[in-house]
């Protein structure tokens, strides 16, 4: 944070938890129902966006919150296993590992993240699960994350904005 609080997420505890050197470890908040928060990004005026891969995995249980002044104040559903998000100005991006569907787990993606749901940004990655974007204004995501198959490799993939 501007004040150098740092911000941590803990997947196994479900919490998100702050450190700073006069007051040390604390817990700002946990849920409960095992949703597993995997990403964090503060905003400029400090508001707070938290990825999620969702509790259970299950098809559109994958979220983002938006917290304001220590409040949660937005609830951005409608995806499936969260990874990563990256906040761009006033855009907010997740990374979303899989897809699933009757067949299995198929291809992630790599959405925007509005009110009025997900808009995908670039579909069929095998296993995204990290996002950055360079000096140049492209979107770099790291795939191949997860071993479906022997011989998979990763790499980072980029995608002109």
């Amino acid at each position: 944070g501007d004040d150098g609080t740092m911000y941590i997420l803990d997947a196994g505890m479900n919490a998100l938890l702050s450190w700073t050197a006069d007051g040390g470890l604390e817990t700002v908040t946990a849920w409960p129902e095992n949703p597993v928060p995997t990403a964090i990004e503060i905003a400029d005026n400090g508001d707070m966006y938290i990825g999620f891969l969702g509790a259970g995995l299950a098809p559109g249980a994958g979220v983002v919150e938006k917290w304001s002044g220590g409040e949660l104040v937005a609830t951005y559903g409608g995806m499936t296993a969260v990874t990563d998000i990256l906040l761009v100005d006033d855009t907010l991006y997740a990374v979303e590992l899989f897809a699933l569907t009757e067949q299995g787990p198929g291809p992630g993606r790599v959405v925007m993240v509005t009110e009025d749901g997900p808009t995908p940004v670039v579909e069929g990655l095998l296993a995204p699960f990290s996002l950055a974007m360079g000096p140049d204004g492209a979107l770099y995501v790291s795939y191949g994350t997860i071993a479906f198959a022997p011989g998979m490799t990763g790499g980072v993939v980029k995608v002109e904005m």
